[in-house]
């Protein structure tokens, strides 16, 4: 290891040389710049991880594709130019993720090697070291496309409050406009903030997550930050594998196959540069759960003692430090300490201490809340830990939409999630407690946000509230990769095909995860404007519920209780080779039957606010930046003059309309349709709330605009129009 680490090294004198020169050769105005200036030395970092990964026997990746592929990437990124790329630099960075990505897939043979047969309880540095590289490998990219968003710019003024006034008090900190340290437009206090009767102005948010920033905050700033989350992201990928030691140790193969889809992936790739709670939430929540079955082992061994007391006080230590992070993370707490109770047998004395030293501190931080600011909760209030106060519905919905979804779901942003599927079914056949307990960790936090309207519109990547329990997931995943099935290895490439091909969308685009809640994706709308057609009808969407949301919902279930079976008989036609083949080939079939389906499929509703509906003028209602969209019935705004233009698909020569609109006027607005050019009909629209508006039949050509144009004088909110065709 220690020659590996030395070849490595003297690869650093020649780093720094190019780096120096890249940085007198690129202007500072180039976004490629930091990507630039940082890749020779993240080369440096990848040949020490080849290095050592290959250490363990078997052959290594050598220096000169590492070396080659580098130099030939920066050669493209300087000559871009040169080379009709000129604003083409999500073109170039897709090059540049994508050879990252092939690297580590050439590692994974060596990395299988090092993992050996049975899984350690130490996983090698390297297993932290490559995921840390590839997150580093983002991190410049990201930050310069999508500058901090949502709550981050306050997590990183309270971290800059704390760094430099030595206190909460942001009042000064928006007066000076420290936030000019870290972005380019003004903010102002949050609603809720708590304030003081001296004008002082207090975050919403704790300052456990800027405490854990300022070390690389304070000289590097907001690189540094970033920087700071990729560490705890590459040590949450670290101890994954711990945990999957812990659980399923005769499992190497399904776990190294598991680990590089929940390390290198979405969602969690997602969060590796941003400022959000949630990755060292998971980070506690994996770190209690490996001190939690160290203490179950530790209990019917001889060897307690220092030991045991250390595992009592590190699993003590995360169960306290969680709602310190944020307060709803208590509902992880509790059912991990009735876990420790039962599975770490810590006998009535040791769990009342552990009880008791927990609710000083959870008493603590409500009596600080409450004195200092008035409110024990902050900003939430006790509503948010009642659990099954919604209707069933809410839960149904929300719980669909926490995977399905097509903005906010897991399976949405990383389609090779969807093996979690046949995985739990397997861990449930085999019996395994692990999802036993898994469930009971996981059951009160997701029950209390599944219904909670704000998920599916927080600013924030796919998936956030629920990446909490990610480990939780990727654990089970385990089960879908251990066996060498060809259907199984089918799956994984059509799976992993289409996760590869996302990744690369939302690393390039990072602004294309934060959707904007109106029932669609970025990709989405920009695939049917291009195309002319309303793909949005044929993907799930929890947020403007559909037939499809369900069809998805229930045709994966069905189509992985076929995947079991079929793998388990092992079908002739992939028995001979070609499995994975055969999966990318299932996958691009899938693909261009949605697209034509989108495109030839008869239109029966069309939603104002789609992309592929050209508009000219008016705007999107509720504005974009409302959360909770659900409760807002969503169209387009209609200013007098504005038109909604609407390609339909024909199914007949003759249509009927139904138009579903709003008028806030106090007198009634009109609507007309056309076809083409051609005036069929004026339609007045009622003031009040929603109205189903009846017109037609009318006769119909194939290839006509439907166009609904504003011709009152006030705005009118048109939904959608419902199209039957006879």
């Amino acid at each position: 290891m220690r020659a590996a680490l030395r070849r490595s090294l003297t690869l650093l004198p020649a780093a720094a040389l190019a780096s120096a020169g890249l940085a007198w050769r690129v202007p500072a105005a180039d976004p490629l710049r930091s990507t630039l200036l940082l890749l020779p030395f993240l080369v440096v970092g990848f040949d020490a991880v080849a290095g050592l990964a290959a250490s363990a026997g078997g052959g290594r990746l050598g220096r000169l594709p590492i070396v080659g592929a580098a130099a030939g990437w920066t050669l493209l990124a300087l000559l871009r130019g040169h080379l009709g790329l000129a604003g083409a630099d999500g073109v170039v960075m897709a090059a540049y993720f994508g050879l990252w990505m092939l690297g580590i897939a050439a590692l994974a043979p060596a990395l299988r090697r090092r993992l050996g047969h049975d899984l350690p309880l130490r996983p090698h540095v390297v297993f932290f070291l490559l995921p840390l590289l590839w997150y580093g490998a983002v991190l410049p990219w990201s930050q310069q496309q999508r500058p901090p968003d949502g709550d981050e710019p306050y997590y990183l003024l309270l971290g800059h409050s704390l760094a430099y006034d030595f206190d909460t008090d942001l009042a000064n900190n928006y007066a000076d406009e420290d936030w000019r340290a870290f972005l380019d437009r003004p903010i102002g206090p949050q609603p809720g903030d708590p304030t003081g009767p001296g004008g002082e102005i207090y975050s919403r948010h704790p300052a456990l997550l800027p405490l854990l920033l300022l070390p690389l905050y304070l000289p590097f700033g907001l690189f540094g930050a970033g920087l700071a989350m990729c560490l705890m992201t590459a040590g949450l990928a670290w101890l994954f594998l711990r945990l999957a030691a812990r659980f399923v140790p005769e499992r190497a193969g399904g776990a190294l196959a598991a680990w590089l889809l929940f390390a290198f992936g979405p969602p969690l790739l997602l969060y590796s540069a941003q400022i959000w709670i949630e990755v060292p939430a998971a980070l506690l929540l994996a770190l209690a759960l490996d001190r939690l079955t160290s203490l179950s082992k530790l209990s019917t061994s001889a060897r307690q003692g220092p030991a045991r007391a250390r595992d009592l006080i590190v699993f003590g230590l995360a169960l306290a430090l969680m709602p310190l992070l944020k307060i709803r993370l208590l509902l992880l707490v509790f059912p991990l300490l009735l876990l420790a109770a039962w599975r770490g047998r810590l006998g009535g004395r040791r769990t009342l201490q552990l009880a008791a030293g927990l609710g000083v501190v959870v008493l603590g931080l409500f009596a600080y809340n409450h004195f200092a600011f008035g409110n024990p909760f902050k900003m939430y209030g006790r509503g948010d830990f009642e659990l099954l106060a919604s209707p069933p519905s809410d839960y149904l919905r929300g719980l669909a939409g926490i995977f399905f979804d097509c903005a906010f779901g897991l399976f949405a942003c990383a389609p090779a999630w969807l093996l979690l599927v046949p995985a739990m079914a397997a861990a449930f056949a085999e019996r395994r407690r692990l999802l036993a307990e898994i469930l009971l960790i996981a059951a009160p936090y997701t029950l209390a946000f599944a219904p909670r309207l704000e998920w599916y519109g927080g600013w924030a990547p796919p998936f956030r509230y629920p990446l909490v329990l990610l480990p939780l997931g990727g654990l089970l995943l385990v089960f879908a990769f251990d066996r060498r099935q060809p259907l199984v290895r089918a799956a994984w490439a059509g799976l992993g095909l289409s996760t590869f091909l996302l990744t690369i969308v939302w690393l390039v685009q990072p602004g294309f995860t934060y959707n904007t809640a109106d029932g669609l994706n970025h990709l989405v709308h920009l695939l049917g404007n291009r195309l002319d057609a309303d793909l949005g009808r044929l993907l799930p969407s929890t947020v403007r519920s559909r037939t499809a949301t369900w069809l998805w919902l229930l045709g994966t279930l069905a189509a992985m209780a076929l995947f079991r079976w079929l793998a388990a008989r092992r079908p002739a036609f992939l028995r001979r080779g070609g499995a994975a083949t055969a999966g990318a080939i299932a996958l691009l079939a899938a693909l261009g039957l949605l697209l034509l389906a989108g495109e030839y499929a008869p239109t029966r509703r069309a939603e104002l606010e789609d992309g592929w509906v050209r508009k000219t003028g008016g705007t999107v209602d509720p504005d974009q930046w409302v959360t909770q969209r659900p409760a807002f019935r969503g169209g387009w705004r209609l200013q007098p003059g504005d038109e909604a233009r609407i390609a339909a698909v024909a199914d007949g020569p003759r249509v009927s309309l139904r138009i579903e609109a709003m008028n806030p006027n106090p007198e009634p607005q009109r609507i007309k349709i056309l076809a083409g050019d051609l005036e069929l009909k004026e339609v007045l629209v009622a003031p009040g709330d929603w109205h189903s508006i009846a017109a037609g039949p009318f006769d119909w050509q194939a290839g006509q605009l439907l166009v609904l144009r504003s011709a009152g004088s006030g705005a009118v909110v048109v939904d959608a129009v419902e199209l039957s065709w006879r």
